[in-house]
């Protein structure tokens, strides 16, 4: 896996490609978390409408201030790959 910071820089979290298929490790996890390709999109779609500036907040990926969210734990991290063009 590979680890790489998060959002705000604070802390870090793994990722990794298994057949093509995107896996997360963070927080106290200690299982690979599958990502679904149908969340992928959402965050996608996310870091667009977002201005520069707010695109580096992880809590804009979540419920509070995103309705539409589907999934708070996930969605950050994937906003992250995408941020970082790791996910295209």
């Amino acid at each position: 896996m590979i680890e790489i910071n998060t959002l705000g820089g604070n802390s870090t979290f793994k990722y990794d490609f298994t057949g093509g298929e995107l896996y997360l490790l963070f927080g106290t996890l200690n299982k690979r978390v599958f990502v679904n390709s149908s969340i992928i999109e959402k965050p996608k779609q996310r870091v667009m409408e977002l201005s520069d500036d707010l695109r580096l907040s992880a809590s804009n990926y979540n419920r509070n201030k995103w309705s539409s969210c589907p999934n708070d734990r996930i969605c950050p991290y994937v906003a992250k790959l995408i941020i970082d063009e790791i996910l295209k």
